[in-house]
């Protein structure tokens, strides 16, 4: 007997045009906010608050972990995941507050971005895709083939 392994990619439909638009710039926005919160790190070492610069480089790392999710999910719709343009960040501090304000603004935009997605995948009849925070919330981003053993207990 053959067993055939079907990729999970050729299982789902693929995402409209619209909502492939939207996540990829999701995407970038991802991206940006990275470099964002990594731009304000810089300010932090700057100022001496290794502290202050070591948690915004956690969030600037944690932003690429979610490019990759939301990439992923592109990907594993059979649609073409892309990063659009991105530019250096125009951070424009002199405080400590300062920068966290930039940081929550920052992180004010990108949730809405999410929360659009979930509008726009409802508005597009995508149940795979209307949940985009369940997306960041999947295991840490990597597509894995089904083992032989999960493959013949699941028959």
């Amino acid at each position: 007997m053959r067993v055939c392994y079907v990729s999970p990619r050729l299982a789902r439909m693929k995402l409209t045009p619209v909502l492939e638009d939207a996540f990829n710039a999701q995407i970038t926005l991802e991206f940006h906010a990275s470099l964002v919160y990594r731009q304000l790190a810089i300010e932090m070492e700057l100022h001496d608050l290794p502290g202050m610069a070591g948690w915004l480089r956690a969030q600037a790392d944690e932003e690429i972990v979610h490019a990759n999710k939301f990439i992923d999910h592109v990907a594993d719709r059979d649609n073409h995941p892309r990063i659009g343009t991105l530019g250096a960040p125009q951070v424009e501090v002199s405080s400590v507050l300062e920068v966290f304000k930039a940081a929550l603004a920052h992180e004010q935009k990108v949730s809405e971005s999410i929360r659009g997605l979930y509008r726009l995948a409802e508005s597009e009849g995508d149940l795979d895709s209307a949940r985009p925070a369940q997306l960041l919330h999947r295991g840490a981003g990597r597509r894995r083939r089904p083992s032989a053993r999960s493959s013949a207990a699941s028959r």
